[in-house]
């Protein structure tokens, strides 16, 4: 930005050095001064310079010392010139050029005033050519310094893109590190009930399962004279899982539920609904005794006779209440269901 404000300042100041004559234009500053430049006119234009401007009190010798720079730093704080170091250089030269310029064109305007002419040069030029040629060479100066210019106003804009690119890389890597790293959902593996096999009897039922994960699983049971009962596996933490449910009805259809839940974490559970049916209960008919035993390990109930076992019994049988006819029928005191 300082670069640009100063381009303007060489770029104004070209301007009005075309509006002035060639008297004028020798009395503006055309070259670079610095500390220990000796015996030069330049050096007494500027020390005269500065001594209209209030920041010099020296003698006017042409020698560029220690006096002439402190000078030229105060002008430059004077002028808000950034950095006020004390060299005369391109920014401040078009400055003191342009203050030196209003300065001459306000006494020209008085000597018109007054005189009705401006005022004559101190030293004419001894030719058109030598003014023309005095002028040229000036405005070169002043050209090869704002292309100067304008190449430090370019590298300090790529210098500043360059900053800006560094500060948004650091503050995208500065947001990349305070964010928790998260594990992507894709790579949590879910939990699944693979298979389940069922094996019932009459009163009883066995219920196998497989999971992927090791898991904690359960069977919720209901149905027959069950309204809801809860069995764990008996595997405890593992992949293969069994129950066995015992002194159910037979021929009856019971409802489960499995439930396995993943070992380490509370919300990663799956649940498998399914029925099974335990089987009816069979009877054998024992010819030499005439009596209905039943299969191993049941116990003696009541049934209905079957269609073909009620036309085998006598009339005077029929009549009577069921379980009578069965106990005719079977010889025994109660049934053999299960």
């Amino acid at each position: 930005m300082k670069c640009l404000c100063n381009l303007v300042l060489v770029s104004a100041f070209i301007l009005v050095l075309g509006l002035f004559s060639v008297a004028h234009a020798e009395a503006l500053f055309i070259k670079d001064l610095y500390f220990g430049i000796q015996s030069d006119s330049e050096v007494m234009k500027l020390q005269e310079f500065l001594t209209g401007e209030g920041v010099y009190s020296g003698p006017i010798t042409g020698n560029f010392f220690s006096l002439t720079l402190k000078a030229v730093k105060n002008y430059q704080t004077q002028e808000n010139i950034s950095p006020a170091a004390g060299y005369f250089g391109p920014f401040t030269r078009a400055k003191a050029n342009i203050k030196l310029s209003v300065q001459l064109q306000e006494s020209d305007n008085q000597a018109v005033a007054e005189t009705g002419t401006p005022t004559a040069p101190v030293i004419q030029p001894k030719t058109m050519d030598d003014a023309a040629n005095t002028m040229q060479s000036q405005l070169a100066a002043l050209l090869q310094q704002v292309a100067l210019l304008q190449q430090q106003l370019q590298v300090q804009q790529q210098t500043q893109q360059s900053v800006q690119n560094l500060q948004s890389q650091v503050s995208q890597q500065t947001q990349t590190i305070q964010q928790p790293q998260t594990q992507n959902p894709a790579d949590i593996p879910t939990i699944q009930i693979l298979s389940i096999n069922t094996t019932s009897t009459a009163t009883s039922v066995k219920i196998e399962w497989q999971t992927n994960l090791p898991s904690d699983s359960k069977i919720f049971l209901s149905g027959g004279e069950i309204s809801s009962k809860v069995f764990n596996s008996e595997s405890g933490l593992s992949t293969h899982h069994i129950v066995n449910i015992t002194s159910l009805v037979s021929n009856t259809t019971y409802y489960y539920e499995v439930e396995a839940i993943a070992k380490g974490t509370s919300n990663m559970f799956v649940k498998r609904s399914d029925e099974f049916k335990t089987q009816t209960e069979k009877y054998f008919w024992n010819k030499m005794t005439k009596r209905m035993t039943c299969s191993p390990s049941s116990t003696p109930m009541r049934r209905s006779l079957t269609a073909i076992e009620e036309n085998s019994l006598p009339s005077e049988i029929r009549g009577m209440d069921p379980k009578m006819r069965f106990e005719w029928y079977a010889g025994l005191d109660s049934f053999c269901v299960k």
